[in-house]
């Protein structure tokens, strides 16, 4: 009769993971401290690093920034201080707005 194969929780595999992407101990020390297989620790610290991204990405989307924002006819020009009590009309957008990745 053949035995049961063993399951591990996911808070074991996360754990062993850790452990493994850590580096301060040896894939055999952390196999052995956890009680499971050097191979099962090579594959869940793999698994760790193929998916580690998807832990960060929130499903949001970027937005392409387009001109100066919307358009709004009929409102005055935008005035900004100039540090001096008075008013000035803003710096015109980057030229090097392209070069640096920003859409314009």
């Amino acid at each position: 009769m053949s035995q049961k194969r063993k399951v591990y929780s996911p808070k074991l595999h996360s754990q062993v993971a850790l452990a493994a992407v850590r580096g301060d101990k040896t894939i055999h020390k952390v196999a052995q401290r956890y009680g499971v297989s050097p191979q099962m620790v090579i594959k869940m610290k793999s698994r760790l690093l193929d998916r580690i991204e998807e832990l960060f990405q929130d499903g949001r989307t970027t937005k392409k920034k387009s001109g100066s924002g919307p358009e709004m006819s009929g409102f005055p020009p935008r005035r900004i201080a100039d540090g001096r009590g008075g008013m000035r009309e803003p710096a015109a957008p980057c030229p090097l707005g392209e070069w640096r990745g920003e859409a314009g």
